[in-house]
């Protein structure tokens, strides 16, 4: 049963089941929904009027959604009221139509701008600012999101990552040049995960490094009164590292409607560990560890490309110098580069997790 819960919570934010604007409610300035409200879908090219079927103020707006050559196209929501009429009339239409609406003394208000991205609606544009009503997602009266990780930044929020990819030690081959019997595997594994707030074009993350070994193999072959052997010996390292990161995202590249690739710059400070460790083949004392590290500054790219609202599949790029001084005359340098692979994911999406894990829960 727990694997249950888990999968669905899992399954509904891929799915970006909770972030949707599929259902809405025309609600007063004090957030009280108007029951009387009445909604139109006007048919592109004609004077016909569809009304959308509504619950409880709730309109639902699948039929919408199934037009044809509506999926990547603008929609504008407008809200009449007319004297001596108590209904409110919502018109869903496309740019350059207009309701047919031909009631004296009637006052309009654009409510919206809204996307429909072939799976989900988006609103893009909130309400004028004259506009007594407004339109929030129905019926949990949650504030419907205007935002996509992926169509730039807005001006307050936050964000947490996870990223894995491989990593290079590019010094390490240097070790083996004119050795005879040495060789190395300079590639591993990283993992990376951390949070930060968005302000702008400007990302401020802080987060965790952990890297998988990379290693040295010496193999020699000795002669002594005993005769002939070979011995083989090892020095493997990893980095663990705490990481800062400045981003600013300097470019959008368009997809489709108002979707966009993002590229960013970055850096920061590397505050970082390497556990090293040695073994050979001549005996069980041939073995042994140590730890030492220092703080540098790493720089690097970023890729983020949305999957859905708040929800953005990422590659980050990073290089970095290690650098320590154990004594006069005997320093370590090492410079990494790192591909990461990996997803973003904004506070609100946070929240809708945590609240399709509460009504997994019955809660």
């Amino acid at each position: 049963m727990k694997r249950i819960q888990l999968c669905a919570m899992f399954l509904g934010l891929l799915t970006c089941s909770a972030l949707a604007a599929d259902q809405q409610q025309l609600v007063d300035g004090s957030g009280n929904v108007i029951s009387n409200a009445q909604f139109f879908l006007v048919v592109a090219g004609e004077k016909k009027l569809v009304e959308l079927p509504q619950t409880n103020g709730t309109v639902n707006l699948s039929a919408l959604s199934s037009q044809p050559n509506i999926a990547n196209q603008p929609v504008e929501a407008w809200v009449y009221r007319c004297d001596q009429d108590p209904k409110w009339r919502v018109y869903y239409l496309s740019p350059g139509q207009t309701a047919p609406e031909n009631k004296e003394r009637c006052e309009k208000w654009k409510l919206a701008v809204l996307w429909f991205d072939g799976s989900h609606w988006v609103i893009k544009e909130g309400p004028e600012a004259a506009s007594p009503v407004h339109l929030q997602q129905g019926p949990s009266g949650t504030p419907v999101s205007t935002r996509m990780i992926g169509e730039g930044p807005s001006i307050f929020g936050a964000k947490a990552y996870v990223n894995m990819g491989p990593w290079k030690a590019l010094d390490l081959q240097h070790e083996c040049v004119g050795v005879p019997g040495c060789s190395t595997s300079d590639i591993g594994f990283s993992v990376e995960a951390g949070a930060g707030a968005s302000i702008g074009a400007f990302d401020f993350q802080m987060g965790g490094l952990h890297t998988a070994n990379v290693s040295t193999t010496f193999t020699e072959t000795i002669t002594g009164t005993g005769g002939t052997g070979t011995v083989m010996s090892v020095d493997k390292w990893h980095v663990n590292a705490f990481v800062g990161t400045a981003r600013v995202n300097v470019l959008g590249i368009g997809l489709w409607g108002d979707h966009r690739i993002i590229l960013g710059v970055q850096g920061g400070p590397l505050v970082w560990t390497i556990k090293e460790s040695f073994s050979c083949s001549s005996g069980p004392t041939c073995s042994g560890s140590e730890s030492f590290g220092g703080t540098s500054g790493w720089y690097g790219a970023h890729v983020e490309v949305p999957i859905c609202p708040h929800f953005a599949g990422t590659f980050d790029y990073k290089h970095a110098d290690l650098r320590h001084t154990f004594s006069p005359g005997d320093k370590l340098t090492e410079n990494i580069n790192a591909f990461d692979f990996g997803v973003s994911i904004s506070a609100k999406a946070i929240q809708a997790l945590i609240d399709i894990g509460k009504a997994v829960h019955g809660k």
